[in-house]
């Protein structure tokens, strides 16, 4: 095992509200990170702060800094945070209660596992759609109207929703990359459809909104008990060969965000998109799982497709890849989802746990 210690100097705010931001944003999100073992957060005195993340592997570890200095500049800008020191190194003695965190994780996960099957039945609460006047969120929201679903739209910018949304969707101002400002929006919803994503801009990197906004929008779930979380990944997302030639917006922040989603615990379902057209819709679709499949869909056939998942029981706990399809390759979306084997959340846990066990 590995760890990587770094230190910072804070030059504003209380150490208390410093804390508070790391327990409830970054360490959910790095505890999510392959390979993770424990993180650490001490307050060593004179505004000082040191950090102590352990991983498995070497990688992951160093990984874990580039984490750390995205998350400090994005979102800790008021505590005028310097890093002052990084170091890390082999994990050469340790002790660890391993059963405990392992545990409370599969209770967690069975709780939600039980809660998703009591929630089967379609639900009347409100779905919030994040990204929702971005070219495919819109399509979304007008879906849901459409079907008669109360929906909430989550917005950056209220006066260019009110120009694009239909009226009477209740709008909320928010941002997934500021956990802050989702706790309003999520609460007492049924469904929450994430379809933002990052660009080029650094501000709006794939990793501060694919991975860590995903990961605040999923916090927000658990806490809100939502019935589902359905999450708009991509083709490729997988394969290093796809998203290590399209850098800095690397679909590869889209794969740890499935994966984050994953081991969260909340019902979900993964929907990796084939190359997003525009154009009236309509084709039939294919649906397969892997990512190996290939191909374009229309934005409108794939806002269909997320507006009825909330309601499909035989969606939840699957990733499943959607393209659009040759006529004879037509089938309906239930019998294709009946198909399609759910995701293995658990074993992947727990051989994570049991790698730690042989570690330590």
């Amino acid at each position: 095992m590995y760890a990587s210690l770094r230190r910072y100097v804070m030059g504003a705010g209380s150490i208390d509200a410093l804390m508070h931001r790391i327990d409830e944003e970054f360490a959910p999100a790095l505890s999510q990170q392959p390979g993770f073992v424990c993180y650490f957060a001490l307050d060593i005195g004179g505004g000082a702060v040191e950090t102590i993340s352990v991983f498995l592997d070497e990688a992951s570890a160093e990984r874990s800094n580039e984490l750390a200095t995205a998350y400090v500049a994005e979102n800790l800008g008021e505590f005028e945070m310097t890093r002052s020191d990084v170091t890390g190194g082999e994990l050469c003695v340790s002790r660890a209660a391993l059963t405990a965190l392992y545990d409370a994780h599969r209770w967690r996960t069975g709780r939600a596992r039980a809660r998703s099957s009591a929630m089967a039945a379609a639900s009347t609460r409100p779905v919030l759609v994040s990204g929702a006047t971005g070219r495919t969120g819109r399509l979304i929201v007008d879906r849901l109207v459409e079907h008669g679903i109360p929906v909430r739209a989550l917005v950056r910018n209220a006066e260019t929703a009110r120009r694009m949304l239909p009226a009477g969707v209740r709008q909320f101002v928010g941002d997934v990359r500021n956990v802050t400002t989702l706790a309003t929006p999520t609460a007492g919803v049924g469904t929450v459809i994430i379809a933002t994503s990052g660009g080029v801009e650094h501000h709006n990197s794939a990793e501060l909104v694919d991975y860590f906004g995903t990961g605040n929008m999923i916090r927000q779930a658990l806490a809100n008990h939502v019935d589902m979380v359905i999450f708009i990944s991509t083709l490729g997302a997988t394969r290093p060969e796809h998203y290590l030639d399209v850098e800095p917006t690397s679909v590869g922040w889209k794969a740890r965000a499935e994966e984050l989603i994953r081991g969260s615990g909340v019902p979900y379902c993964i929907v990796r998109s084939g190359w997003l057209k525009d154009g009236p819709g309509g084709d039939p679709l294919s649906i397969s799982q892997g990512d190996i499949a290939d191909g374009s869909i229309c934005r409108t056939d794939l806002a269909e497709l997320c507006s009825r998942l909330p309601f499909l029981p035989t969606a939840r706990g699957k990733t499943i890849d959607v393209v659009a399809a040759h006529e004879a390759q037509r089938m309906t979306l239930e019998a294709a989802l009946v198909d399609c084997e759910q995701d293995a959340a658990g074993e992947l846990w727990s051989k994570a746990a049991a790698d730690i066990a042989h570690a330590l």
